[in-house]
């Protein structure tokens, strides 16, 4: 029978949604399954390899589709679960980057510099914003984030 490629990614995440062992794991991450629609999922030709899985995207080779959907739900999902844990481990490691207090303070600290030396307000989110925003799947939320750390950064440049 054959399956319409593009459709694979939605395919895949809504099969990644009923395994009930995959949303355990999801679960134990403390992730929800509607973040999966931040995944990319990519069907190309990785050369010998099954898969590669970052933050960002899910790369799967070719071959894992060459008989179709159901050989690839039957014989060949287990790769997609092997490298959910991958994204999933990762995703977690960046949701807890900003509970680091360092990480924190070091840009609180880039905003009280860039407040000392004179740069307005414009320059300072230019400058430092798009490295928060990078870690926050939602702009508002980066945004409030990022507003909060500029007041802890005021509070220090203005009591000495």
């Amino acid at each position: 029978m054959e399956f319409n490629t593009d459709s694979i990614p939605e395919l895949i995440k809504n099969e990644i949604k009923q395994s009930q062992s995959i949303m355990k794991i999801f679960k134990r991450f403390k992730i929800h399954p509607d973040r999966l629609d931040t995944l990319k999922i990519v069907i190309c030709d990785l050369e010998k390899k099954y898969a590669e899985t970052d933050m960002v995207q899910m790369r799967l080779d070719n071959s894992l589709f060459k008989n179709g959907w159901q050989s690839f739900i039957e014989n060949g999902f287990f790769v997609v679960a092997h490298e959910i844990i991958h994204w999933l481990t990762r995703t977690k490691e960046n949701m807890s980057y900003f509970s680091d207090p360092e990480e924190i303070d070091g840009f609180i600290m880039s905003i009280a510099y860039e407040i000392e030396q004179g740069s307005d307000m414009d320059t300072i989110w230019n400058r430092i914003f798009p490295k928060i925003e990078f870690h926050f799947n939602g702009k508002k939320q980066a945004r409030q984030f990022f507003e909060g750390l500029i007041e802890d950064a005021v509070k220090i440049v203005k009591n000495p």
